[in-house]
């Protein structure tokens, strides 16, 4: 799954980008593209949508797991009878299930690898690491980290995009990937 693209640290920009591949401006960009918005919003509406219809029968079911309890906020829920509530708890798991959309869109960190810098833009904003003050790149643990050429780490975090992928773009523009 991939998420969104942005050009600030606080307001998401879908245009301008290709999403996993190179970019109009001759770097590697690893974000989230409109269309994976589109079937991640629509997935987790339907999911959400899904979930609503069908929470009494799954709460009756989970009910009768003896070590599991519920949230009384869940059962309650539930419990509602009234012609009302098959509109009412499906739209409400719709709601959710956007809402778990705009989450993800909006806490994903995008990457653009270039010959000259490294562009990191997450949910806390938007850096720049030149080329000549990155020592090393690997992945850790799941996460992308560059050292510096002082020794100390630049970036370390989540970023979008297949790590394959990442790899073979830092390598492709020149970056000491998995050397320090």
């Amino acid at each position: 799954m991939t998420h969104r693209h942005s050009d600030s640290a606080t307001t998401p920009s879908l245009t301008g980008s290709t999403g996993h591949g190179e970019s109009s401006t001759g770097g590697a960009r690893f974000a989230l593209t409109r269309t994976d918005i589109t079937v991640l919003a629509g997935g987790f509406a339907i999911a959400g949508g899904a979930l609503g219809w069908f929470l009494p029968v799954l709460v009756t079911w989970v009910g009768r797991i003896p070590f599991l309890d519920l949230p009384q906020v869940v059962t309650w829920a539930a419990a509602l009878e009234s012609p009302a509530m098959a509109v009412v708890r499906p739209g409400a798991g719709v709601l959710l299930g956007l809402l778990v959309t705009a989450l993800v869109a909006f806490t994903t960190t995008n990457l653009e690898i270039h010959d000259d810098r490294i562009v990191i833009d997450g949910h806390d904003g938007r850096r720049e690491i030149r080329r000549t003050s990155c020592a090393g790149v690997w992945f850790e643990d799941g996460n992308l980290v560059v050292l510096g050429t002082g020794g100390g780490t630049l970036f370390r975090g989540s970023v979008e995009g297949n790590r394959t992928r990442i790899e073979r773009a830092f390598r492709a523009h020149g970056y000491p990937f998995g050397t320090v």
